[in-house]
């Protein structure tokens, strides 16, 4: 029996980095070596690791905090067994998850990467819902560059990242992951003209670097995915290094876009999947002029409400009927300027004082 390593950054996980222990330690595959990497936690994460008595069970900390994907760097360095993979600290796993990974493994030679599916859990560990995937992915177990290339256009990234068994070799074919701060140290013009392109300071935190990290490997290599629920995937509070919703959508446009060159150069990108990610991109750019207005940054909303009226175009021929009240409802902030604002609040005290009336009416009756 091949023996696998199994990598878990941590950072202040002390709630639930106990279950996750408890679930690699009952896997139903024994010959593990568990490498805990920490951030530098504050709370009693270190002190739950050492109350697993397990040879089995390796303690490594950080000397600073070098983030979630810099811990993935160190994991990979520490390995020391050919099949690495990458779980996270506040997840479960199904007893059988590392069995049947090294098994696909096994009989796929070619793939140097498998995922599963997941159950969603939330703080308690109670299952909200399942991860779900388009039909047409559910058909494919092994992707190529070309066939997750243009499923990620047109469904989101559906690799769950903390479910991840690699080939180690690979990364010493493709390098180790891009870390957080890696927009600030790179060199490459295509990077810079992208965050350029998307108004983003070199100083943004990356956290599409899972993604990245796909893509780069599927240029070389098929990645692989059981379709099964080998996981439960939790959902909470103040979850990873760098949660900041704002900028996650332009991360996986950044990366996508990044990568749009290979394909077009290797003829591999299929338009009517482009157009599905033009649409999202055209979306994408309405809600963040409703996050402007919401903000009572008019200016902000105004240009981004303006940028989605010139590219309404592009969702065709998605066009649905919320589509066009978007387009309405754009149209009239942008038409009605800062008095928007004026009309928005008497709008809002005639339809309050309405409601009044009604009520008061329903109290005399």
């Amino acid at each position: 029996m091949e023996k696998v390593s199994v990598g878990i950054p941590t950072y202040n996980s002390g709630k639930y980095i106990r279950d996750c222990l408890a679930s690699i330690l009952s896997q139903t595959y024994h010959n593990l070596e568990i490498i805990v990497v920490d951030n530098g936690s504050s709370d009693d994460t270190e002190r739950i690791v050492f109350s697993f008595k397990d040879p089995r069970v390796r303690f490594y900390r950080n000397p600073k905090n070098i983030f979630c994907y810099g811990s993935y760097n160190v994991i990979i360095k520490l390995a020391q067994t050919e099949l690495l993979a990458i779980y996270h600290s506040d997840d479960v796993y199904e007893p059988t998850i590392i069995e049947e990974q090294v098994k696909f493994l096994k009989e796929h030679k070619n793939v140097v990467a498998v995922f599963t599916e997941a159950y969603i859990i939330n703080s308690e560990g109670k299952i909200i819902r399942q991860s779900q995937k388009q039909s047409k992915i559910r058909d494919i177990s092994v992707f190529d560059f070309r066939l997750a290339y243009n499923m990620i256009l047109k469904y989101g990234d559906f690799f769950i990242c903390p479910s991840g068994m690699f080939v180690k070799k690979v990364f010493e074919d493709v390098g180790l992951f891009k870390e957080e701060k890696f927009f600030s140290t790179t060199d490459d013009d295509l990077w810079i003209k992208l965050l350029e392109k998307y108004g983003m300071s070199r100083n943004m935190i990356l956290t599409a670097n899972d993604l990245e990290m796909w893509l780069r490997i599927l240029q070389k290599y098929p990645v692989g995915i059981l379709h099964k629920k080998l996981m439960r995937y939790r959902i909470h509070p103040g979850q990873g290094s760098f949660s900041d919703s704002s900028t996650s959508r332009e991360n996986f446009f950044i990366v996508m876009d990044y990568y749009e060159r290979y394909a077009r150069e290797k003829k591999l990108i299929s338009e009517h999947a482009l157009k599905h990610y033009m649409a999202k991109k055209v979306r994408w750019i309405f809600s963040k002029g409703q996050d402007g207005l919401l903000r009572g940054d008019f200016s902000h909303a105004r240009r981004n409400f303006i940028s989605f009226i010139k590219n309404f175009c592009s969702i065709f021929p998605f066009w649905s009927f919320r589509d066009f009240s978007r387009l309405f409802w754009a149209s009239s902030v942008v038409v009605l300027n800062p008095r928007f604002f004026l009309f928005k609040k008497i709008l809002e005290y005639y339809l309050d004082y309405k409601v009044r009336q009604q009520q008061k009416k329903m109290s005399i009756l």
